[in-house]
């Protein structure tokens, strides 16, 4: 589900939940989600308008800006993305990485707000459950080990 909060327009490039990059316009104004990213390279300078109060943004040359959105019921997945990359990467193909698995999820263990992030991303990513896939791949005092890092 996506969440349009703000457009960006002028010369620079949006990066999506994704991580595709899309090249802005300075004549056309693209939407922009709580989750995309506007950055700009050397003499490039964009705009960034919210829809809601109609504040505009100014991104500066050689810079990078994190669309700006308070909500209690919306996870900002940006903070989570390395670990799950890392977490998608030993659970793809034959086998699995386990010891990958323990240094990626030791990255947010104790940090309710990170564990429900990567849980969240790693949904979206895969279409499956951390949690399944862990059952799945993992038993006995492997998986015991990877669930208390959820804890």
């Amino acid at each position: 589900m996506r969440l349009i909060v703000a457009d960006a327009a002028g010369a620079g490039w949006l990066r999506d939940k994704d991580g595709n990059d899309h090249q802005l316009a300075a004549d056309s104004w693209a939407e922009c989600d709580v989750r995309d990213t506007i950055f700009t390279g050397e003499g490039e300078t964009a705009w960034v308008r919210y829809r809601e109060d109609g504040r505009q943004v100014d991104v500066q040359p050689n810079s990078e800006y994190h669309i700006e959105y308070q909500n209690d019921d919306v996870i900002d997945v940006r903070a989570a993305s390395p670990a799950v990359d890392e977490l998608v990467a030993a659970t793809e193909g034959i086998g699995i990485d386990e010891e990958r698995i323990y240094r990626a999820l030791a990255t947010v263990q104790g940090n309710a707000e990170a564990i429900e992030q990567v849980r969240a991303l790693f949904l979206d990513r895969t279409g499956r459950t951390l949690d399944e896939v862990l059952d799945d791949e993992l038993s006995g005092s492997e998986l015991d080990r990877a669930m208390a890092y959820l804890r």
